[in-house]
């Protein structure tokens, strides 16, 4: 006669309406996922944020500049903000992120939506995501956290029936429920997840079903790495970027051009605000290398 075996498990007393929203948005892994990684000297771009906070006062963090950096290169390459929708691909008109947000106890996961941030300065960008990181702790997020409050009374099949008529209606056909807490493409062109502040080295992120986006990129934590400056080993303040891509709208070579883009600007900081005020294109005597992937800068711009 069979026994049952001693219990391992026990049903969590309460579930986080996150882990019950995942529960309801995936099934069995079969999406066309690439994971890139992309390592970055931070040397300048600390001492950068340093200089800056000298002069001005204001701070300013990687996860500022990262953002900034990302919006840049969508914005160079507008073949990426895409997103696939009934086995077609739709061109994105706006260069749009979600920052994902823990709430002050840590338990529940929320985010912030930046609009138009490849047009957006690095301050404007700053306080953004100041205001909305704090709005998010203190349960004053953006609207669609209305549906995490409806949620949080359905189960976890409920759950995937309601996401999955949202999904087809807010998508597909374009219907407005924000008065129910889903607003029109709430996730942007990408979803950034900085990580760095719980001492994470390195983590990948999955592609949101709903969110219709090509990439998540996780800022993990500044670290102290061996490094190989001018063929001899250093030690550098190292950044690694860890990418989620989807294969519909990416592939080697634009990965490759979105990389190298986002390297260039996070290695010169300067680029990202311009010289004197001016973006770094529009001043005349400076010159910027890194139309060609191939080329690299070979002569280092000085910032007064």
């Amino acid at each position: 006669m069979l026994r049952m075996r001693e219990a391992r498990f026990h049903k969590a007393e309460k579930t986080p309406i996150f882990f019950k929203m995942a529960s309801a948005m995936w099934k069995t892994p079969e999406e066309p996922y690439i994971f890139s990684s992309l390592s970055i000297d931070m040397s300048n771009a600390l001492a950068w944020i340093k200089s800056r906070k000298e002069r001005t006062g204001e701070k300013i963090t990687i996860t500022h500049l990262c953002t900034k950096a990302l919006a840049m290169a969508y914005r160079k390459y507008p073949q990426i903000n895409a997103k696939v929708e009934s086995k077609r691909i739709y061109r994105r008109k706006t260069v749009d992120f979600q920052l994902l947000i823990s709430t002050k106890s840590g338990e529940e996961l929320s985010g912030i939506k930046l609009k138009d941030v490849d047009q957006k300065d690095l301050s404007e960008i700053a306080r953004e995501i100041r205001e909305g990181a704090m709005a998010v702790r203190n349960d004053h997020g953006p609207t669609y956290q209305v549906a995490e409050n409806l949620l949080k009374h359905f189960s976890i099949s409920s759950i995937r029936r309601i996401l999955k008529v949202a999904n087809v209606l807010v998508n597909r056909f374009g219907f407005d429920l924000s008065r129910f807490g889903f607003p029109d493409d709430p996730f942007g062109s990408a979803i950034i997840s900085s990580v760095g502040m719980q001492g994470i080295e390195s983590a990948y992120g999955p592609l949101v079903p709903v969110a219709r986006i090509g990439l998540l990129m996780v800022i993990t934590e500044v670290r102290e790495r061996p490094w190989v400056v001018g063929g001899r080993l250093a030690v550098r303040p190292v950044l690694k970027l860890c990418m989620t891509l989807d294969h519909r709208i990416f592939h080697g070579y634009y990965v490759s051009l979105l990389q190298k883009e986002v390297k260039f600007l996070l290695e010169n900081p300067e680029a990202l605000v311009g010289v004197y005020g001016q973006p770094l294109e529009e001043k005349s005597n400076v010159r910027i290398l890194r139309d060609n992937p191939n080329v690299t800068l070979k002569k280092k711009i000085s910032v007064g």
